[in-house]
C-alpha cells in the first residue's frame, strides 16, 4: 500500500511541476529560516553563560542628576569601588575596578603584536571564572604579573611553556606571563579582551592623573563589577549602596545601582 501511495505521489508531483516546485522550495526555505530563527535564540539565551557565576554576577551602575538631566552610566570612580569592598563584605563576595579596553602592544624579543587588553583588580578573573590552561586566576595579586589568552601566547611563543617568561608592555614595562586562559567565546561581553593587567600598575606606576583619581570621587573613569554572595538579595542590595555617593559628592545628586549579568545583552 505504501508503495501505490509513493507511485501516486510521485504522479502528482511530475503533473504538476510547476506547483511541485513551489512546495518544496517554500518547504526548504521555511525549514532553514525556522533553523537560523533557532540557532539566534539559543545564542541569546546563552549570552554571557560561559561565566558559571553568571547569575551572580552585575556591574555597578551611576544614576547622576543635575538640575533637569538625568543620566545614568557606566562610569563609576575608584574610591566607590574601594568603599564597596570595605564596607559591604557581607554583600559582596567580590569587588572589582576595571579600566576601559584600549590597544595593548605586547613584545616579546623582536616579535610585536596588538592585543585588546584592561587593567582589573585580582579579583576580576575569578569573578569571570576564566578557564586556566597555565597558571592561576588569582595571579594578578602580583603587580609585576600578566595573564594571557590562549591565542596571545601562542602567537607569542609558539608552542614553548609561557609561564614565568618576560613580555613588553606598551615599551614601558616589563611583566612576567602568570597565566593563560581560554580565549572567551564569541557570546561573552568580553569576548575581545586577550590581556589582563594589574590593577596596581595602573594606579600607581602610570600616568598621575590616574593615581590622583584614587581620591577623587567625582571622577568617572573607570567600570566597577561585583559578585555578589550566595545569600544576598540583590534588590535589599541594590537599597543598601543606593546612597553611597551623596556624602562624597556635592554639586550633583548621584545614585548607584546594580546592573544584573543577566540583562546585560537586552
Amino acid at each position: 500500500m505504501l508503495k501505490n501511495y509513493l507511485k501516486i505521489a510521485w504522479r502528482n508531483l511530475r503533473n504538476n511541476k510547476m506547483y511541485a516546485v513551489l512546495n518544496v522550495v517554500g518547504l526548504a526555505t521555511g525549514m532553514a529560516v525556522a533553523l537560523v530563527i533557532g540557532l539566534w535564540v539559543r545564542d541569546e539565551l546563552s549570552f554571557d553563560k560561559y561565566h558559571r557565576q553568571y547569575d551572580r554576577l552585575a556591574q555597578v551602575l551611576v544614576k547622576a542628576t543635575n538640575g533637569s538631566q538625568v543620566y545614568t552610566g557606566k562610569t563609576t570612580s575608584i574610591p566607590m569601588g574601594l568603599e564597596l569592598h570595605d564596607k559591604y563584605k557581607d554583600d559582596f563576595k567580590h569587588v572589582a575596578l576595571v579600566s576601559f579596553s584600549a590597544a595593548h602592544i605586547i613584545a616579546v624579543g623582536d616579535k610585536k603584536i596588538s592585543q585588546s587588553g584592561m587593567w582589573v583588580q585580582d579579583a576580576f578573573p575569578v569573578m569571570f571564572t576564566l578557564n586556566m590552561i597555565r597558571g592561576n586566576a588569582d595571579a594578578l595579586k602580583d603587580p609585576s604579573s600578566v595573564l594571557l589568552a590562549q591565542s596571545v601566547a601562542r602567537a607569542l611563543f609558539n608552542d614553548a611553556d609561557p609561564l614565568n617568561r618576560i613580555v613588553r608592555i606598551d615599551n614601558k614595562m616589563e611583566m612576567k606571563v602568570a597565566g593563560v586562559y581560554e580565549d572567551l567565546p564569541y557570546n561573552t561581553t568580553h569576548r575581545e579582551i586577550k590581556l589582563l593587567l594589574p590593577w596596581y600598575r595602573y594606579v600607581n606606576d602610570t600616568e598621575g592623573w590616574i593615581k590622583d583619581a584614587q581620591t577623587q570621587w567625582d571622577n568617572h573613569m573607570c567600570r566597577l563589577f561585583v559578585q555578589l554572595h550566595d545569600h544576598a538579595d540583590a534588590e535589599k542590595v541594590n537599597a543598601k549602596i543606593k546612597n553611597v555617593p551623596p556624602p562624597h559628592i556635592t554639586f550633583s545628586k548621584e545614585e548607584l545601582l546594580l546592573h544584573p549579568m543577566h540583562q546585560w545583552h537586552l
